[in-house]
């Protein structure tokens, strides 16, 4: 984005402008599925604002959005001319209009010294109160009339920042833990608001980014935002004879009443400039509909305008904009305390709680970090009786030096034979000498691979992936323990000495695999209907289990409606 002033004071009418790039498109032979920057002209075609007396006044522009947390002002600069005031007029009240979501909010006068006879120059400042009230935009429209009946009016639409007036934010104590170490998570609100919080798995919200509750998500589902232009059933459609074309026919309530001989048969009419050029486009822009006797409207002349037309068709052109992608990395090794780590809790939602502020406007809350290596996305909102509340979303980073992953399928066959995969990762930037171990259990029976190694150099930034040949050998829940340890070696692992991390030397995880029966599910359902008008009602079923059956496989299980 590139900012420039232009002196417009020796301007006499319309002016052009072009943008082009210092930097020179280069012909290159075409690439599939490769995009080059173009680099493009781009035009822009201004017209003077009109005036008949040559008074103008201008809301002057923000640097950026305006801040929510506290009431500010905007600038107008203006110039009168002294003839157009009344004999010995002192004083000139400028008037202000603020709208908000389609609707106006806030108004008042501004008086402003003149002096007749004299060219007068100035600015005054419009104040915005209650800006959070105002969000996303704020639209200001500053007007007077002079004398002569002529009008002199601007208009600006000023961004405001997104929030609300209970200030909602969340932090953990720390933004990485080990798995199961305590945390502790603050919530900071209006005191006496009721907050859902939640803690979801980052990999969940990737897919379903939609989801995630956020203060600009709150403000899109606002029915208007701001409002420009006129409905089609009050705008003004007058004969323009540079640009006929047929009057669109008027609703039954709309109709004038017009004499039968008076009435002409056709008329024409002239479509609206888009162009910010007179009193009349300046309220239009703001959707503010003026029923006034003042001079609003800029005349036409028909030569300008025809050229005009034709230039604007044939430069517009749009500006495509280039964009690259970088990748980034942060490396970060943790060494503290050693502690084995036994993982066993792999949830997709951690926190999903109501808490209540109290007078402080502070809550606390310890929690676990559960077993996965993964970002957990933390987010809240409350209400309270100030009004709605969104927190910025925050995260907590589960992560170890070195940890394994076990590739399990969802359910197995009882006596089926798998394949069970543990993957080490190390993310220390030294090489580490692992061992990693099964654990013997009665629901299966296991045997190693032929020519499978269980202790093994890791380096860094590396994985190296471990086999067992398992065979389940009871049906539900089957449970699966796999140690991997860091151990302390005088050996080198290539050229490198071994090295062991302080914190989370030992990574343990059990996870559990469903294990069905075998042969084919058959099913037999049972209804009855009850009445207990009169008191308890008690019927007996038979459960009947076939003669041929998969031991330990029969279940059983009930429902009632009422």
């Amino acid at each position: 984005m590139s900012a420039f002033s232009l002196d417009t004071s020796l301007w006499k009418d319309s002016v052009s402008l072009k943008a082009r790039s210092r930097k020179e498109e280069v012909d290159k032979p075409y690439t599939p599925d490769v995009r080059r920057p173009e680099y493009r002209s781009a035009f822009h075609h201004v017209t003077p604002f009109y005036s008949k007396s040559r008074s103008f006044v201008k809301l002057m522009q923000s640097n950026g959005k305006i801040s929510c947390n506290k009431d500010t002002t905007v600038h107008a600069q203006y110039i009168i001319q002294g003839e157009e005031l009344k004999k010995e007029q002192g004083v000139l009240d400028f008037f202000y209009l603020v709208m908000s979501r389609g609707g106006i909010v806030q108004h008042g006068r501004v008086p402003v010294a003149v002096q007749t006879g004299n060219v007068n120059k100035g600015q005054f400042s419009v104040p915005l109160q209650q800006p959070t009230d105002l969000a996303p935009f704020a639209q200001v429209v500053v007007y007077t009339v002079i004398a002569s009946g002529e009008a002199v009016a601007d208009s600006q639409d000023f961004p405001i920042q997104l929030c609300f007036n209970n200030k909602v934010s969340l932090k953990f104590s720390s933004l990485q833990e080990l798995p199961a170490e305590k945390t502790t998570l603050s919530l900071q609100a209006h005191p006496g608001s009721l907050c859902s919080v939640r803690a979801i798995d980052q990999s969940v919200l990737l897919l379903q980014s939609e989801q995630v509750l956020t203060v600009d998500y709150v403000y899109s589902q606002l029915p208007t935002q701001k409002l420009s232009g006129y409905p089609y059933e009050v705008e003004d459609y007058e004969p323009y004879p540079c640009l006929p074309v047929p009057v669109p026919e008027l609703l039954p309530e709309m109709e004038p009443e017009v004499e039968p001989a008076r009435r002409t048969k056709s008329s024409s009419y002239f479509e609206p400039q888009n162009e910010k050029n007179d009193v009349y486009s300046v309220f239009k822009e703001i959707g503010i509909k003026i029923l006034t006797n003042s001079d609003v409207k800029k005349p036409y002349d028909c030569r300008i305008e025809m050229v005009e037309m034709l230039y604007d068709a044939m430069v517009d052109s749009e500006v495509p904009m280039a964009f690259s992608m970088v990748t980034e990395m942060a490396k970060k090794e943790e060494t503290k305390e050693t502690k084995e780590t036994v993982r066993t809790f792999f949830p997709e939602t951690w926190i999903w709680d109501l808490l209540t502020v109290g007078d402080s406007g502070l809550v606390a809350v310890e929690k676990t970090v559960p077993d996965t290596i993964t970002k957990w996305a933390a987010g809240a909102f409350c209400t309270s009786s100030i009004g709605f509340g969104v927190a910025p979303n925050t995260g907590l980073t589960a992560f170890q030096p070195f940890f394994v992953s076990l590739t399990l399928p969802y359910s197995v066959i009882r006596g089926e034979v798998f394949t069970l995969k543990a993957t080490v990762f190390n993310y220390l930037s030294k090489c580490i000498m692992v061992k990693v171990t099964l654990a013997d259990s009665e629901q299966y029976t296991f045997r190693e691979c032929d020519g499978c190694q269980y202790s093994l150099c890791v380096c860094g930034e590396e994985s190296r992936t471990f086999s067992w040949i398992i065979t389940p050998t009871s049906l539900g829940a089957m449970g699966v323990k796999v140690s991997a340890e860091a151990l302390q070696m005088d050996a080198l692992c290539g050229n490198e000495a071994v090295a062991v991390p302080e914190k989370g030397s030992v990574d343990t995880v059990v996870r559990t695999l469903l294990v069905e029966a075998e042969g084919t599910p058959q099913m037999v359902s049972h209804n009855a209907l009850l009445c207990p008008s009169e008191g308890p009602v008690e019927k007996q079923i038979s459960l009947l289990l076939p003669e041929m059956f998969v031991a330990r496989s029969a279940k059983a299980s009930i429902s009632v409606l009422g």
